[in-house]
């Protein structure tokens, strides 16, 4: 059993947002009896990794009861189940990639310890990740599922673009705010990171900001539920990864500086002009 005074920890609020910078690299053995709540890096860092299964995949959870090896389980705060697993090299953050609802918190993510707040858990020496589980794990994560415009290269423009290209681009923001704030628990942070990615193109097309970009992502991300469920750190990761990716696609260019990310436009793809022009 793992015991929270043997893992580097960091205070977070109530919910559940980190009350440090950096928490990657402050975490510490430390005091922990007057913070709010504890937040425990997961993956290499302490050694373990969590499969996060929310109270919507209950079913999921039953159908595969007997599947799973005897762990360590704590029960969160909405309902669900912790399954504490040793850590497996490699292994990285994915929402819903194993079944809606089933998350995976590894290098790079968190937890809440919520052994600590007095909620029920099994108490049993740490298993193996089940080899049926790490092959789903692995697997392309899909993008959600999306009603499509007449723009048929990609999901949820509404005939704000024409290819890839931003005809619109109030009509495609507001289309993509759209699908992020209305995605379901089980859904929503990929939803989130499938959003971050088609905004990281438009900011590699050169129409519009990435400070922009991420302020209209927090907003949809508040209004479905996940920024308080989830919190602010680990929204926030999802938004970079998916913006960067996005920009990386498009053929633009992320780089760091001591103010954060800067993304340059990429070369070769056409303006919204140039689309224009060509298609008169």
């Amino acid at each position: 059993m793992i015991d929270l005074a043997q893992l580097l920890r960091f205070p977070c609020d109530q919910s559940k947002r980190p009350l440090i910078t950096a928490w990657q690299r402050n975490a510490a053995r430390k005091d922990h009896s007057h913070w709010p709540l504890v937040g425990v890096p997961t993956g290499e860092a302490n050694g373990f990794d969590v499969l996060d299964i929310d109270l919507a995949a209950l079913g999921w959870r039953d159908q595969n009861r007997e599947r799973f090896p005897l762990t360590q389980v704590h029960t969160t705060r909405s309902g669900g189940w912790h399954f504490l697993f040793k850590h497996h090299d490699g292994l990285r953050n994915s929402a819903s990639r194993i079944a809606p609802g089933v998350d995976v918190r590894a290098d790079g993510g968190f937890v809440i310890w919520w052994a600590r707040e007095g909620l029920p858990f099994t108490s049993a020496e740490l298993a193996e990740w089940p080899e049926w589980v790490l092959e789903l794990a692995r697997k392309p994560e899909p993008l959600p599922r999306v009603d499509r415009g007449p723009c048929q290269s990609s999901p949820a423009h509404d005939g704000a673009c024409g290819g890839d290209v931003t005809l619109d681009l109030r009509k495609r923001s507001k289309s993509l705010v759209g699908h992020v704030a209305r995605a379901q628990v089980g859904t929503r942070n990929a939803t989130l990171n499938w959003g971050s990615f088609q905004f990281g193109k438009m900011i590699a097309e050169g129409v519009i900001a990435r400070h922009v970009a991420e302020q209209f992502l927090k907003e949809a991300a508040q209004a479905c539920g996940l920024w308080r469920e989830d919190g602010t750190a680990q929204c926030m990761a999802t938004i970079k990864s998916g913006l960067d990716a996005g920009i990386i696609a498009w053929g633009g260019v992320v780089q760091k500086d001591l103010h954060g990310p800067r993304s340059y436009p990429g070369e070769g793809k056409p303006s919204v002009k140039e689309f224009r022009r060509k298609r008169q």
